[in-house]
């Protein structure tokens, strides 16, 4: 029996270089996709095959939806961001058969690529879409690393397993 099943997300909050925005509606996280090689017409495999290569990760994308609420003019500075969405989960503990809560934060170097205007409606806010380009990545669980893509360093971890371990090794 699983020790806690995660239900839903009770609140976040989104951190620019430091200085909390306020009123932001969703957020975007980023797919982890790896890049593939198609292997076509082999010789006795009735199928193509897809082959993910997992030493490496495609270009990743974020998207913060808002309200332009206070601070979120901060969401479309130029340069090199710091954007940090932390996350207040709801879990239910199994063996105690209880509602706890638990943590969660993504937090990424990214710059700004684009922002999509609302639509304009009477008695509704306008808001806003912001899309950023992904240069490192990191996810932490209650404190715990458990994913990191640092383009520039040259890393990607997954569960603290420096993924390309095993072709490093081959190449020493």
């Amino acid at each position: 029996m699983p020790r806690r099943v995660y239900n839903n997300v009770e609140d976040h909050r989104v951190v620019v270089n430091g200085i909390v925005v306020e009123d932001v509606t969703s957020v975007e996280i980023p797919t982890w996709e790896h890049p593939t090689n198609t292997y076509e017409n082999v010789a006795g495999v009735p199928m193509n095959l897809e082959i993910p290569n997992t030493t490496r990760v495609n270009a990743m994308e974020l998207t913060v939806n808002h309200n332009m609420g206070v601070n979120g003019e901060r969401l479309r500075d130029p340069g090199k961001l710091t954007i940090e969405v932390r996350v207040a989960r709801q879990y239910l503990a199994t063996m105690e058969a209880d509602v706890k809560h638990g943590g969660m934060k993504y937090r990424m170097t990214c710059m700004h690529k684009s922002t999509a205007p609302g639509t304009v409606e009477a008695g509704n806010p306008m808001g806003y879409a912001e899309t950023y380009s992904v240069l490192s990545y990191e996810e932490l669980v209650d404190g715990q690393q458990v994913a990191l893509v640092d383009a520039a360093g040259g890393t990607i971890r997954k569960n603290g397993r420096q993924i390309s371990d095993d072709v490093e090794a081959l190449l020493r």
